[in-house]
């Protein structure tokens, strides 16, 4: 009866081992014809991208940022600037990186000239193009509007109090203002008195390397009045300033006086 039994187990045992070599090998050919699809998107994505809002004319400025495909590379870069007046194309540039990453300011930046726009309004429009295995695919990075303005400083005064037009002989004359300049730096300041035959009685210039020039503290003190005999003149004051190498002079006040 035992060996029975024993030859029982042997026999179910072997059955059960044969069964599992079968399911491991139909589960092995399973596997070995099973089908894998990977689909990753192309994506394009921007980082940090810089742009104008306002510029003076003749002014630079660098594009940055970053630019990357998820897999493939990006194949250009294209920057166009059109005037919104007259809606011409001013600017269309472009780059061929052939590269994953793309370092704006190291490539199509150095292809993009503000300072040769002039005054007027504009929009700027950067797009990318990225390519992989079979795929294509195109994004717009910047689609912005900027102005440019004019550099050239405009120069104004203020306060101004100058010769009235009759003076005693004697009599001090205060002078008075502030000369402002709108943008970049007075250079020159130039003050005269000119007599009726066209001569220079009195000349005062100054370079004040600043915005602004307090007429009080300096002319006043400088041009006396006082010692011009009787007779017709003309005081003369002219500005001169620079901003980014744009020049504006002015004659800011020219009138007759006489002295009495």
């Amino acid at each position: 009866m035992k060996n029975r039994f024993s030859s029982f187990i042997r026999r179910v045992l072997s059955v059960t081992l044969a069964l599992l070599f079968v399911f491991s090998a139909l589960s092995v050919e399973n596997a070995e014809a099973a089908t894998v699809i990977i689909n990753i998107p192309l994506r394009i994505t921007a980082e940090d991208i810089t742009y104008p809002t306002t510029l003076e004319k003749g002014a630079t400025f660098d594009l940055k940022g970053t630019v990357s495909s998820s897999y493939g590379t990006i194949t250009k870069i294209n920057v166009t600037i059109k005037n919104r007046k007259t809606k011409s194309t001013v600017v269309n540039t472009s780059c061929y990186p052939r590269t994953r990453t793309v370092d704006i300011g190291k490539t199509i930046n150095r292809q993009v000239a503000f300072g040769k726009l002039k005054v007027g309004s504009y929009s700027i429009k950067m797009t990318a193009y990225a390519q992989g295995k079979n795929k294509k695919t195109s994004k717009v990075l910047l689609n912005r509007g900027f102005t440019v303005k004019d550099a050239k400083p405009k120069i104004t005064i203020q306060g101004a109090l100058f010769p009235p037009a009759v003076v005693y002989a004697g009599d001090h004359v205060p002078i008075r203002g502030v000369i402002n300049t709108s943008k970049g730096t007075l250079t020159n300041v130039w003050a005269y008195v000119i007599d009726y035959d066209g001569n220079t009685i009195m000349y005062a210039g100054y370079k004040p390397t600043r915005s602004y020039f307090d007429l009080h503290y300096t002319l006043n003190e400088d041009f006396p009045f006082d010692i011009l005999p009787p007779g017709k003149y003309t005081f003369r004051l002219v500005a001169r300033a620079v901003n980014k190498k744009v020049v504006t002079k002015t004659t800011l006040v020219e009138t007759g006086f006489r002295v009495k």
